[in-house]
Parts: C-alpha cells; sequence; structure tokens
C-alpha cells in the first residue's frame, strides 16, 4: 500500500504571452511554490511560531525543500511531533516510538530505512493492520490516497520512520533484548565483580606473575 511518489506541490508555469523564444534558448529554471499544509497547521496550533514557519517557507522556496522537511532537517520538530500532526491532518492513528512490532517474515527482513507499509498486526476482522511514515512532501498525495480508498482508513497506522526502524529491531529476538535492556547489550554483559577480576588477572600477567 505504498502512496504515489509524486510530490504534492504546484510549480509555476511560464506564461505563453508575448513573443515566442527562440528554441535554442533555455528554459527558464523552476522551483516548487511551497504552501503550508493541514500538517503544518497541526503544528502551528500547538505553538509552532508564525515567525519561524515564516523563515523556514522563505528557506524553502529558496531551496527547493518542503517547509516540512526543512522542520524536521533543523531540529525545530521532532520526528514524533512531526508524524503525530501527520496523523492528524489525515484522520489517521499515530503509533509511537517503542509502542509496536512489526510482524514481518524474520527470513525477509524489510530493507534499512524502510517508510511501510510494514505489517503490524490483525484487527479483530482478521485485515492485516500497517504502519507507514510518508515522506512529508506527500501529505497532499496520502490525502488523496485515502479519499480514493477509504476503507485502508481501518488499516493504515502513521508512525515516524525511526519508529519504523524500532519496531523491525524488536521483531528480532536478539536485537529487542538491547532494545528493552540496554545494559543487556553484548558490550555490557560484565557484572563489576566480573570486571574487577578480569582487571586482576590482567594485572597478573603484566607482572608476570602467572
Amino acid at each position: 500500500m505504498n502512496a504515489p511518489a509524486s510530490l504534492s506541490y504546484a510549480r509555476e508555469v511560464p506564461s505563453t504571452h508575448g513573443a515566442v523564444r527562440p528554441a535554442t534558448m533555455q528554459a527558464p529554471s523552476r522551483r516548487p511554490v511551497w504552501t503550508f499544509g493541514a500538517d503544518i497547521s497541526v503544528l502551528r496550533s500547538r505553538g509552532l511560531g508564525d515567525g519561524l514557519l515564516r523563515a523556514i517557507l522563505r528557506e524553502g522556496q529558496a531551496s527547493s525543500i518542503s517547509p516540512a522537511r526543512l522542520l524536521l532537517q533543523r531540529g525545530l520538530v521532532a520526528e514524533d511531533a512531526y508524524y503525530c500532526a501527520f496523523a492528524e491532518a489525515t484522520g489517521l492513528g499515530f503509533l509511537s516510538e517503542g509502542s509496536f512490532m512489526s510482524h514481518h517474515d524474520l527470513r525477509f527482513p524489510p530493507p534499512p530505512e524502510m517508510n511501510g507499509p510494514l505489517p503490524i498486526g490483525r484487527a479483530q476482522n482478521g485485515e492485516m493492520l500497517f504502519a507507514v511514515a510518508p515522506a512529508p512532501e506527500t501529505l497532499t498525495t496520502f490525502q488523496d490516497y485515502l479519499r480514493r480508498f477509504p476503507a485502508m482508513r481501518q488499516r493504515v497506522r502513521i508512525a515516524s520512520p525511526r519508529a519504523l526502524a524500532r519496531a523491525i529491531a524488536a521483531a528480532d529476538p536478539g536485537k529487542r533484548l538491547t532494545l528493552e535492556r540496554p545494559d543487556a547489550s553484548a558490550c555490557r554483559t560484565l557484572t563489576g565483580a566480573q570486571i574487577g577480576v578480569a582487571i586482576a588477572v590482567s594485572g597478573a600477567f603484566a607482572g608476570g606473575w602467572f
């Protein structure tokens, strides 16, 4: 259930008024004209300042990067906060990091940095549920998809890319222990007493006692 990859922004259309340009003339550079979507409106209602948003919009117009992506890249909005706003803008449920686990076949793990759809279990009617982390630029495209396939609203949940990565790792029993108990990772399996013994033995070898 991948949303179409096309970007959801309007582009400037060069005027056809006036003389016809020579065929050898290079076409003018076209930059996307960004506008704030429903996701940014939700963030604004939660306290994101207008002055900051205006500055981000200007930077987006100059760099051809969407305002939402700039907010994430600059660290001005946390991933979970943005995707929670994305979920509210689309009317879908939101899954926070660590609140769900992938149900993929462990023999065929998803590729790194996968944005979904990731199977996360089944609904009461037996249908598979999926988590997705759509690219910030695809909000409008994603909304259009939901309008065309309204039944998917019951099967899709929004999560951040980091939450998907954690859900994939949590499905692996070995990696799950590291996630749930970082102190039990391979790098930290020695107790204090064991470390003391190791230091003493190392000292004995260095002093020529053995």
